[in-house]
């Protein structure tokens, strides 16, 4: 034991010139780790910020697609009676998403549900459709309701889901983000340490 404390406090006095420089090493390094810490932190939350808010505005833009989906097949038609919707369905199946339209007086408009199973199934390569809903995966977020106009006037809303779950690119973009974040303040703790040894040596 004695000679462990003895090799240690030599070791303290090569590199650090004694017990004052490991003090000044210590809060030098001390200081640093904080420093990077808050950085990390900072860094990390503003990105995932961002992310989020990408993930809002996509969705936004998803949603706004299928009303105009919605919009240009009233129109064709003249009425939601014997209207293609599949047009509309396929955007919400390809964002994974779920679609309920009503119309102008808030009645739901009729649809046929093995047309959107399948929209389903040929969108997620072939799944069954009970297995690749929204629900299924985590739920849904609150709707975005937007209403369906022809000439100029409210024939109808749409009601676009979305799952709670976080899109699997914008995990990969955040993972990514966060080893490089780990990384650089890897290295910037042991510049910091090299920098305190330097300095209390120097002192």
């Amino acid at each position: 034991m004695e000679r462990a404390i003895a090799l240690a406090s030599a070791v303290t006095r090569r590199l650090l010139g004694g017990p004052l420089g490991a003090r000044l090493a210590l809060a030098f390094l001390a200081v640093a780790a904080i420093a990077v810490g808050v950085i990390s932190g900072l860094t990390l939350l503003s990105a995932q910020n961002q992310l989020s808010g990408l993930v809002s505005n996509g969705q936004r833009t998803q949603a706004n697609d299928i009303a105009a989906t919605l919009a240009q097949e009233y129109s064709a038609r003249g009425a939601w009676a014997g209207a293609d919707l599949s047009g509309a369905y396929a955007l919400a199946a390809a964002a994974s998403a779920q679609l309920d339209l009503v119309d102008a007086g808030g009645v739901a408009v009729a649809t046929d549900p093995a047309a959107v199973q399948g929209l389903m199934q040929q969108m997620h390569g072939g799944a069954s459709a009970g297995m690749m809903t929204p629900v299924a995966r985590g739920g849904l977020d609150p709707p975005i309701r937007l209403p369906v106009r022809s000439g100029g006037t409210t024939v109808g809303t749409a009601q676009v889901s979305f799952p709670t779950t976080t899109p699997a690119a914008v995990l990969s973009v955040r993972d990514a983000l966060a080893r490089t974040v780990l990384v650089g303040a890897t290295f910037a703790a042991l510049a910091a340490l090299v920098v305190a040894v330097f300095v209390s040596r120097r002192v």
